[in-house]
């Protein structure tokens, strides 16, 4: 996962990235709804391709609770 990627999924070091460029984006494009509707494909995608990176990251990070957990979603 790219790291603009683990940003908007996971919101992986958004805490370093200034308020008011979050707030513009959200704006822009909400995240209503995102993770219920892109976890169920992530973790179709892990169960048929085992060996891939998102079944890694469900295995061994607890993807799902960091997608939950996304700070960008309290926002």
């Amino acid at each position: 996962m790219n790291a603009v990627s683990a940003a908007d999924v996971i919101g992986l070091r958004v805490d370093q990235l200034p308020g008011e460029l979050i707030a513009e984006v959200l704006n822009v494009h909400p995240r209503n709804g995102f993770v219920d509707a892109v976890l169920p494909a992530l973790q179709h995608q892990a169960v048929r391709k085992p060996q891939s990176t998102i079944a890694g990251l469900f295995r061994t990070v607890s993807f799902e609770k960091l997608m939950r957990g996304c700070p960008l979603d309290s926002r």
